[in-house]
Order: structure tokens, then sequence, then C-alpha cells
């Protein structure tokens, strides 16, 4: 299993590489200069046509996300940490 993170220098990107590194998972840095652009790219845009970073693709399922909220919820999910798995104490 590998993930490959899609981002840049930006809070939004840095949060889901924190996440993988306190779940010990094996994930490679795809940087994206958003100075140069290059989230506009067309192979960028196959990943996510809205053009933002970060983006997360899951080489176990094909999974690809979006949106770091979404990122972090899918890793805690599927590694069943750091994210209570119902009820009150999720909320």
């Amino acid at each position: 299993m590998m993930y490959e993170l899609y981002a840049f220098a930006t809070p939004n990107s840095i949060k889901p590489a924190i996440l993988l590194e306190e779940l010990a998972q094996p994930w490679h840095l795809r940087a994206v200069n958003i100075r140069q652009g290059e989230q506009q790219e067309a192979d960028f845009l196959q990943l996510n046509p809205n053009g933002k970073v970060p983006v997360l693709v899951d080489s176990d399922n094909g999974e690809v996300l979006s949106e770091s909220a979404a990122i972090l919820v899918y890793l805690a999910e599927k590694h069943g940490s750091l994210l209570p798995a119902n009820g009150l104490k999720r909320a």
C-alpha cells in the first residue's frame, strides 16, 4: 500500500502529510507548484477537476480524494486511528 499526495506548501496540503506520518503510512509527495499554475495542467485536472491541492491517491483501491478534511477523515477511518468510530465521541 502506498499513498501519493499531490500538494504544495500550503496549510491544507500539509495536514494530510502530517496525518500520514502519524499513521506511519508509506507515502510519496508529488509536488504541484501552484505559483506556476501546475494545478491547471491536464494531468492534474484529471485527478481534481477543481484544480486544487491537496489530492490523495490510494494505490490500495484507486480512490482519488481532494479537500483536506475529506482526506483526513478517509485516512482516519481506513486506519481506525485518531477518530472515534461513531457516536458522541466522534461528534
